[in-house]
């Protein structure tokens, strides 16, 4: 039995593009990506627009076929590709979308909606028995009882995503996988909603991940942190250690960006240029031609995963170590 709630293996998400005259492009979305994060605990995902993080929350929930690798909950396999058909886990992970208002049904009421995982995990229930749970959990998400058959149009931003975050605990879930929930919200509705998070983390011992841009949001919410980069994992280590001393050229980009979060580092490392296109990815590491730290080896050899210390993972030839 293993201490880790979620295990990914080897997962990819390859995509083909049609051209002329029939022929194809393929691409990697998400390439041999490998992550664990243990039980109770915050897994932070970080990384630019495009690198992969949102099409790694879909395959962790079963909303997206992997192409290859393996998803574990709890040491159980729960979505493949090579898995005959696909099939919810309601019970066990669930997901809070970054526009709550496009996830919910506007012609349902809130009630109904919150509900819906109830409806797949458990068939036997009553109708008294879901309605009287679904309130239990409007109410547990700090929203009134009455709300229940109120629709979506009818609260503000931060109350949909109160909304959505009901849906997902009400099956009370292994893993609430949360895809840029906060970014939507203005910040005095973030810090409302990130502590009603945290709380309903230490009440039910859940686990999330937590996708994200926002380095400040990343670091109160996360215990450790996962940096992603063109569909790969390039850094994964503690909070404290990634916004300490960050070893992958990337990582420390992004702190560097992050005003605030400066004061660590003496010398600055600004990003240059743009991801590269996934139909034309350069040869060697993939991050070689942004990197102010590139050497011959970078634009050869593709890097792979290492152990620099106990539980800090880097992708990299020469990692910035001091």
């Amino acid at each position: 039995m293993s201490n880790n709630i979620l295990e990914i293996k080897n997962l990819s998400k390859i995509y083909s593009v049609k051209k002329k005259w029939g022929q194809s492009n393929f691409f990697y979305a998400v390439q041999d990506l490998n992550l664990a994060m243990g039980k109770g605990s915050c897994l932070g995902l970080v990384g630019e627009s495009g690198c992969g993080k949102s099409t790694v929350a879909r395959m962790m929930v079963g909303l997206l076929a992997p192409s290859k690798g393996e998803v574990f909950i709890d040491d159980e396999l729960v979505f493949s590709a090579s898995l005959p058909s696909k099939k919810a886990y309601p019970e066990k992970i669930q997901m809070v979308f970054q526009d709550p208002f496009s996830s919910l049904n506007p012609r349902i009421c809130i009630g109904r909606s919150i509900a819906e995982p109830l409806l797949l995990s458990d068939k036997s229930l009553s109708r008294k028995h879901i309605k009287e749970k679904a309130i239990s959990a409007l109410v547990e998400v700090g929203l009134e009882p009455s709300h229940y058959t109120r629709f979506p149009h009818e609260f503000s931003g931060g109350q949909r995503q109160r909304v959505a975050l009901a849906r997902a605990l009400i099956t009370r879930p292994q893993i609430v996988v949360c895809d840029e929930p906060v970014s939507a919200l203005d910040a005095s509705v973030q810090a409302q909603a990130l502590n009603l998070m945290r709380d309903i983390q230490k009440k039910l011992g859940i686990s999330y991940v937590f996708i994200s841009h926002d380095l400040h949001v990343v670091a109160y919410m996360s215990d450790e942190i996962a940096i992603m980069y063109c569909g790969q994992i390039v850094e994964k280590a503690s909070k404290e250690i990634i916004f300490s001393k960050p070893a992958h050229p990337y990582t420390k980009a992004l702190m560097d960006a992050a005003p605030s979060l400066n004061q660590h580092h003496r010398e600055f490392v600004s990003l240059q240029g743009e991801p590269p296109s996934p139909f034309n990815p350069p040869k060697g590491c993939p991050f070689h031609p942004r990197c102010p730290y590139v050497q011959k080896r970078c634009m050869e050899e593709i890097p792979q995963e290492k152990e620099i210390e106990q539980g800090h993972t880097l992708v990299c030839h020469f990692p910035l170590l001091k």
